[in-house]
C-alpha cells in the first residue's frame, strides 16, 4: 500500500519529507521484534493479536465477515475430507512478497480415504 508523507518525520533512523512516496508492506505486519517477542513463530495464542490482513479503521474491508465465514467453513470441510495429514519435518517454508506475505507451497502427505457416497 502507497502513501504519501503529510509531515516531515524520521522513522527508523530514515528521514521522510512531506511528499515523500513510502510503501506499506503488508508482509511486514505482524513481525517487528520491537513488539513481538518471537516474530518468526506463528503463535494463534499471542495476545495481543493484532491482524491487518483486512486493513484498518477507514480502509478496512468491507467484506472481512464474509472472508472470515468462507475460509472457516473451508477449512471445515477440508478437515471433515482430509482429516489426517503431516508435512514433512525437514520441510522449509519460503515466502514471496507481493501486496502480502504468503508461503509459496506447503506439501502436505494425506492416507487417501473412500470418499462418502452422496457428497458432492
Amino acid at each position: 500500500m502507497a502513501r504519501r508523507v503529510q509531515t516531515p518525520v524520521v522513522v527508523g533512523g530514515v528521514t521522510m519529507a512531506a511528499g515523500d512516496r513510502v510503501l506499506l508492506s503488508f508482509g511486514a505486519a505482524g513481525r517487528d521484534p520491537a513488539y513481538f517477542a518471537q516474530p518468526q513463530t506463528v503463535d494463534l495464542q499471542r495476545d495481543p493479536q493484532p491482524n491487518l490482513a483486512f486493513g484498518t479503521g477507514v480502509h478496512r474491508c468491507i467484506g472481512e465477515a464474509l472472508a472470515r465465514l468462507v475460509r472457516r467453513v473451508g477449512y471445515e470441510v477440508l478437515l471433515e475430507r482430509l482429516p489426517h495429514f503431516t508435512v514433512d519435518p525437514q520441510f522449509v517454508p519460503a515466502y514471496a512478497t507481493g501486496s502480502t506475505r504468503h508461503m509459496t507451497h506447503l506439501p502436505l502427505r494425506f492416507a487417501p480415504t473412500p470418499f462418502a457416497a452422496g457428497r458432492a
